[in-house]
């Protein structure tokens, strides 16, 4: 949705907490320099606590513990939920829908000025329809690059 060419070193945040600290980190977007310490301490997290039956433990929970490690600056900086994940996965199927359209309108607004990638979960969408209208529907009218058309941006 926005040109990346200025992130360096960044993982998203997930899940906010009331003050907007970040709670749960995801590395479903990520964005780092090669030879990346931080990228490398993760490898080796993965590869010493890997856990065959907790996908969360090998995944955000895995990216959380180890940003803790690591101050914020060069080597690790923490973008807000916007960045990447601007609804959370709980609440992305209202947002195929055209339930409460002002609401989504906002947020579109919002992500148009500060989303970079939109993650829509794609275990809980991927056979979902977006309505027209829906935010979904404008996010994949206007900036999917490996979607066909789903018609006129409603």
């Amino acid at each position: 949705m926005r040109d990346m060419s200025s992130l360096r070193n960044c993982v998203g945040t997930e899940l906010s907490g009331a003050h907007g600290e970040a709670k749960v980190l995801n590395g479903a977007v990520l964005v780092f320099d090669k030879g990346s310490r931080f990228m490398w301490e993760a490898m080796v997290e993965y590869n010493t606590t890997y856990r065959i039956d907790s996908w969360g433990w090998n995944g955000p929970e895995l990216v959380t513990r180890v940003a803790r490690r690591f101050p914020q600056g060069d080597e690790l900086r923490i973008l807000p939920t916007i960045a990447f994940y601007p609804i959370h996965w709980a609440r992305v199927r209202k947002f195929f829908t055209t339930d409460d359209l002002p609401e989504q309108h906002a947020v579109w607004e919002k992500m148009e000025r500060e989303t970079f990638l939109f993650h829509y979960w794609n275990k809980i969408t991927k056979k979902l329809v977006p309505s027209p209208g829906s935010l979904m529907y404008k996010v994949l009218n206007n900036y999917c690059l490996k979607c066909d058309d789903t018609g006129v941006d409603g």
